[in-house]
């Protein structure tokens, strides 16, 4: 299966603002009010309904942990938004298993 990147960007008047968006997501990624040296990624469902708030809240916290977080990584950031392209089933399962990955690295703090 070919899974062909669906990211159309969106004007924005904020300077420093990136917005895009896919058939499922609005995205907005920007400077980190609280550091302005991480990028802090804000989602937003297309469609009333379709997501869970604690699954957008893991696509988020993933973003600033895993993919915009030091050390950064060109490839993560593009492998990431291929991903938000991807059918909403398939980037439904990738959440489920951020959500893992996050419990498992927060375990391993304390």
């Amino acid at each position: 299966m070919l899974l062909v990147l669906q990211l159309q960007l969106i004007n924005s008047n904020e300077p420093g603002v990136i917005m895009f968006k896919t058939d499922a997501l609005k995205c907005r990624v920007a400077l980190s009010p609280k550091t302005n040296q991480t990028l802090q990624l804000k989602v937003t469902p297309e469609n009333a309904g379709q997501w869970k708030p604690d699954e957008l809240q893991v696509l988020e916290k993933f973003f600033e942990t895993r993919v915009a977080g030091p050390p950064f990584k060109a490839n993560t950031l593009i492998a990431f938004t291929k991903l938000l392209g991807a059918p909403t089933h398939i980037l439904r399962d990738c959440v489920h298993i951020m959500k893992l990955e996050l419990v498992s690295y927060r375990d391993k703090l304390f």
